[in-house]
């Protein structure tokens, strides 16, 4: 069945069944795609539960406007940047500077070694950022207005990121 089909389903006969045809479906991206945002495995588990239960209760508000995948990855990336945001309070992302682990994409596994390897060599705010403006697609505009930061701020961090990544791939 496709996803449209599931959740109709889903919605009238308030059947779990077909929930949980879209959670196996879709799980391990969302933990992926989690844990290349927040690179803790912990976190990244609290953080899938969450996103799992607001789509448990939320999917009868899908209008299928766009696709559901759209609609399930732009609920993953709230919550990674409402988690960032909470840790925010006791650890400033610009402080953070421990390495973290974990793949940032879902295809293609050679891909995704390579994309890691090198999101190895960033800070955790500037994976967030890179993450945000490359795999999801969002503008600075957006991306600044997410995060609370000037939209100067956002292409200037942006911007050291990628170098940081160029320079690291010039040493290896």
């Amino acid at each position: 069945m496709e996803d449209k089909e599931l959740i109709v389903r889903f919605i009238e006969e308030q059947n779990d069944a077909y929930f949980e045809q879209l959670y196996d479906r879709y799980a391990s991206i969302v933990y992926i795609r989690i844990t290349g945002y927040l690179g803790d495995t912990v976190a990244s588990k609290d953080v899938a539960q969450e996103v799992w239960v607001k789509i448990y209760f939320n999917l009868k508000s899908f209008e299928f406007r766009s696709a559901f995948s759209t609609w399930l990855y732009r609920i993953v990336t709230n919550e990674c940047i409402n988690w960032i945001r909470g840790r925010k309070t006791a650890i400033p992302l610009e402080d953070v500077e421990n390495e973290i682990e974990g793949s940032s994409r879902e295809e293609e596994t050679d891909l995704n070694i390579d994309v890691t390897n090198l999101l190895d060599k960033v800070s955790k705010e500037e994976r967030v950022l890179l993450m945000l403006k490359y795999v999801e697609g969002y503008s600075y505009k957006e991306i600044s207005e997410r995060l609370g930061l000037k939209e100067s701020a956002v292409k200037m961090r942006v911007l050291r990121a990628k170098s940081k990544i160029v320079e690291s791939k010039d040493h290896d």
